[in-house]
């Protein structure tokens, strides 16, 4: 998903010191041409950390996205601070639709903290290492002798760049492959409730008997996220492993857009980008019987949606490459170049990805499960919803998606996205406008670092 950004003056930012809410004016404005233009992938390193923390006073601050998937951050921080009290943490919160970009503004006039929310997708990982914004951890790792293996293999090699560890997972999920189906509307005329062992012909068939005025059978969000993992499950994508090709125009990914369209403009079951309020909100409103979406949304609608309706969740099906396409995302925290306390600050950071706080993440219904073995197959969180049982099982072959070599994955996102809206609209067949977007991502990748 791309962020819109603001003028400066327009932006805010939301203070939480452990005990105490705030408000604070955001800096003044930062020229854009100093934003990241000094590499950091290099030396970023800092020297070995001492051997135990130190007893004098340190104040830690941390910057993250707002929103409720995060509320965990402000509890865990406060029982690290129980843990160890002289050292204070400080939550920061940005909205997200100006997250990124004002965190290079940060990065650009020194202000950053000592840990900032960050994820590997969109390549905003690769780009924050590249530009000098995150610190490397391997000296960490290895003074601590720290066990990685605790973590899943797939949300480390989502969370590496050029050879080094730039952050840990808070988050590891397998990407938009959730299946949500509304009970209630499914036993209203009769159609079982989708399972692991569905297939995509059942998806149709289902949602054939369902649509009817006023409720949409399937939907989904038809963004980058969704799309990974739709073209994966066809056996396609739409980069190369090296980043470096486009590869939209392939038959693989050409059958998956296929397949989506096919949804809206064939079988008539899904709405189009044109109709309102959006696939999401009418799942949330009742009147959408079928969405493919994040894992997240597992626990925060539990609110929105109350006891309106019932629902659950399963695996999306497979698609014709026989796997569940994946696109291993993970929300990550990195220490920052500018932290003047790398070993306090590493020990919050291995606390907030530690196994309780994984699992406490979801019974306090904060998003998504931490990337970790034991977080995922914690019975306590199957007991809160079966779907994490199948879910885990998806998670060790769970891969992340490519990078853009040149590092101007969102500008290829971007592209992705808005280029497909054509087809979705019916302005262009799937095929011509999987060729079109194809052209324009690899006009992108054809361009510097």
């Amino acid at each position: 998903m791309m962020h819109r950004t603001r003028p400066w003056g327009q932006l805010t930012r939301r203070r939480l010191t452990i005990g105490t809410i705030t408000t604070a004016a955001l800096p003044a404005a930062v020229a854009v041409a100093a934003m990241g233009c000094a590499p950091g992938a290099a030396g970023s390193e800092g020297s070995s950390p001492p051997a135990s923390l130190t007893k004098e006073p340190v104040a830690l601050r941390l910057q993250q996205l707002a929103g409720q998937s995060e509320q965990y951050a402000h509890r865990y921080s406060a029982e690290f601070t129980q843990r160890h009290p002289n050292i204070k943490v400080e939550v920061e919160e940005y909205p997200s639709a100006e997250y990124w970009t004002k965190m290079l503004a940060l990065h650009a006039s020194d202000q950053l903290g000592d840990l900032a929310y960050g994820w590997n997708s969109q390549g905003h990982l690769a780009s924050w290492a590249h530009k000098g914004l995150a610190r490397a951890l391997d000296d960490l790792v290895r003074a601590d002798k720290y066990d990685l293996g605790q973590y899943y293999a797939g949300a480390l090699e989502a969370d590496r760049w050029e050879g080094k560890l730039w952050a840990l997972p808070t988050v590891g999920h397998p990407g938009e492959v959730t299946l949500f189906y509304n009970i209630s509307l499914l036993d209203a005329v009769g159609v079982k409730h989708p399972a692991p062992t569905w297939k995509l012909d059942d998806v149709i068939d289902a949602a054939k008997r369902l649509v009817k005025p006023g409720i949409w059978g399937y939907g989904w969000g038809r963004g980058y996220f969704q799309l990974v993992t739709r073209l994966r499950a066809f056996g396609g994508d739409f980069l190369s492993p090296d980043g470096k090709k486009a590869t939209l125009s392939m038959p693989a990914a050409k059958a998956a857009l296929q397949w989506e369209y096919d949804m809206i403009g064939r079988h008539r079951v899904a709405p189009s980008p044109a109709d309102t309020p959006g696939a999401g909100q009418m799942f949330q409103d009742g009147t959408l019987a079928l969405y493919a979406s994040n894992v997240a949304t597992v626990t925060t609608w539990r609110r929105p949606i109350g006891d309106r309706f019932k629902w659950a969740a399963t695996l999306y099906p497979p698609g014709p490459s026989g796997k569940r396409g994946t696109g291993l995302h993970t929300n990550t925290m990195h220490l920052t170049r500018q932290t003047r306390h790398p070993r306090e600050a590493w020990e919050l950071l291995k606390f907030l990805t530690s196994h309780e706080v994984g699992v406490q993440k979801i019974l306090m219904e904060s998003g998504s499960p931490g990337g970790r073995p034991d977080v995922w197959n914690d019975p306590r969180l199957w007991n809160y919803e079966p779907w994490y049982k199948v879910g885990a099982a998806l998670m060790a072959e769970a891969e992340p998606p490519f990078v853009a070599h040149n590092l101007r994955t969102p500008e290829v996102t971007a592209a992705l996205e808005q280029g497909l809206q054509e087809v979705w609209l019916s302005k262009v067949s799937p095929p011509t406008g999987a060729d079109q977007v194809n052209q324009a991502i690899q006009a992108i990748l054809d361009q510097p670092r």
